[in-house]
């Protein structure tokens, strides 16, 4: 066991650092006090005789003392123990291993001494005298003694028994085994103390490495960060200059559409049924007054037989033969002439006066001068081919109500009528003939003002809808989509009969409204007409 801790301390004994003698001297370095020294025992062999405490001032880590009590000597294997102990704790370790080998060797020595004492016969003199060897002191250079070995007390003067050394040599081995748990138990604290250190260096090396791991990650992480913070300016800069252009076409587009608001306003102030009723009202004044007229020329004391003596009757024939044609006239006088008259001819020729002149008050562009008219006429017909309803219909009505109106008169008509009359024989003299051309003035203008609302409602009042007005002109064939036959004669004639026939005259307006084909296989500008209220026209089958 000895021999284990010797090795443990030493790492192996150099035999060179020990000398032959028995005498050692330990000086503790840096101290000032006597050194330690070696004392023979009482069985022939040698001890270290410890100083005081003061005198070596080695420790532990601890602070404790590596040195024995003073007076005492290395009979108590606890000194040595502590002493061991304190030698190996030591900071100052090299000095402390070197006293303790030499300290170690001493002691072996002397338990193989003992060891063999115990085992033969005491052969110890009788006369007292002690056969432990006399204890061999260093000397320095020049042969004299060392102050160390001048002050070694020999304190075994006395021999002691076999059952002593025994049971010192007992105490011994239990303290050294004592002292080989000790360094059994610091053997495996550090070895715990190595496992912990190698696991807290392990797991510094994983701290480390998950360091640089994010070390790493953060760089990229920072790289990335950059790039998209440039792309992200970049593309901020990009919107603002696409906002700043934004901004301006909305302003621009702002001012447009505030110029073309009025354009693009589809609130009707009338409905299509509206307008159809209005063109009712107006065929049932046309109706009306060509009745009155009818009734007031054949009630008429001045009917007299058409001849050239009627004042004005050659003009006047003339006249209404170039209207209306030589055989109606004649076809008109006939009917006249008759024991009781048929007056169908000329109501019809009456209201178709009246529903030619009311066309033309209806159309926005005829009282306009002869060019100008003409031209705007062509220009409403290009933007309502080419451009939606609502648009063309509100450039129709502004283009309209900035139009100079003319004083719409009646001049015309009167006279157109009185040429129709006087052709038939009426004379225009005396109050009898006064009292229906007043009659008819009044009531030419009430139709006038009926046509001019409906115009202002055509114009003006539809802005979703293309309305028209529908008048028969005289001569044209009949068409059973827009016309029909005034007094329903021929009913029972198959349609190809009724649209052989060329129409006499118009006896009432008509109306259609125009919608925009959304069919896919037509043109998204063709328009489709719905006729809502057919023309009346008057047939050669009615006579």
């Amino acid at each position: 066991m000895l021999s284990m801790l010797t090795s443990f301390l030493n790492g192996g004994t150099d035999e060179s650092e020990r000398s032959g003698d028995r005498e050692r001297v330990v000086r503790s370095e840096g101290s000032e006090g006597p050194p330690l020294a070696t004392r023979p025992t009482n069985v022939g062999s040698w001890e270290v005789v410890g100083v005081a405490p003061n005198r070596i001032k080695r420790g532990d880590r601890d602070g404790h003392s590596a040195a024995p009590p003073e007076g005492e000597g290395f009979n108590s294997a606890t000194s040595a123990t502590a002493g061991i102990q304190g030698a190996y704790n030591s900071r100052d370790r090299t000095q402390w291993d070197r006293s303790t080998r030499a300290s170690v060797e001493e002691s072996r020595t002397t338990l193989q001494s003992d060891s063999q004492r115990a085992q033969r016969p005491s052969s110890r003199p009788q006369d007292g005298s002690s056969n432990i060897p006399r204890p061999l002191t260093s000397q320095t250079s020049g042969g004299r003694r060392s102050q160390a070995a001048e002050r070694v007390e020999n304190p075994y003067s006395k021999p002691s028994s076999t059952s002593q050394d025994r049971d010192r040599i007992r105490t011994l081995e239990q303290q050294m085994a004592a002292m080989e748990a000790i360094i059994k138990e610091q053997h495996d604290s550090l070895r715990r103390k190595d496992g912990a250190l190698s696991e807290m260096h392990a797991r510094n090396g994983d701290w480390e490495r998950r360091y640089g791991w994010l070390q790493s990650e953060l760089s990229g992480a920072r790289l990335r960060a950059d790039k998209q913070f440039g792309e992200l300016s970049g593309r901020c800069r990009e919107l603002e200059d696409e906002l700043t252009k934004a901004k301006t076409l909305l302003d621009a587009r702002t001012q447009e559409l505030k110029v073309s608001q009025a354009f693009i306003t589809t609130a009707d102030q009338y409905s299509i049924a509206d307008i159809s009723r209005m063109v009712e009202q107006l065929n049932e004044e046309i109706f009306n007054f060509a009745m009155n007229i009818s009734d007031a020329v054949f009630q008429s004391t001045t009917i007299t037989q058409a001849d050239g003596t009627i004042p004005g009757y050659i003009e006047a024939h003339n006249a209404a033969v170039r209207r209306w044609g030589e055989s109606t006239i004649l076809r008109l006088r006939a009917d006249f002439g008759k024991d009781a008259p048929d007056t169908i001819l000329f109501e019809s020729l009456i209201q178709h006066v009246l529903v030619c002149w009311c066309y033309e008050i209806v159309q926005p562009f005829n009282f306009v001068e002869d060019d100008m008219g003409t031209g705007l006429d062509q220009i409403w017909k290009g933007i309502i081919e080419k451009h939606e309803t609502a648009i063309a219909k509100n450039w129709l009505s502004m283009t309209s109500s900035e139009l100079p109106r003319p004083d719409i008169r009646h001049d015309s008509i009167l006279k157109k009528l009185k040429d129709l009359m006087i052709a038939l024989g009426w004379r225009e003299n005396g109050l009898e003939s006064a009292r229906p051309m007043t009659t008819t003035c009044e009531n030419l203008d009430e139709i006038m003002k009926k046509a001019v609302g409906l115009r202002d409602a055509v114009v003006h009042g539809v802005l979703s809808a293309e309305v028209d007005i529908i008048c028969a002109n005289r001569g044209i064939q009949f068409n059973p989509a827009t016309m029909q036959d005034a007094f329903d004669i021929g009913q029972d004639r198959s349609a190809g009969v009724l649209e052989k026939q060329a129409v006499l005259c118009g006896t009432s307006l008509g109306i259609w409204c125009a919608k925009r084909n959304k069919s896919a296989s037509t043109s998204a500008n063709q328009r489709m007409k719905e006729v809502v209220l057919k023309a009346k026209v008057l047939l050669p089958s009615a006579l």
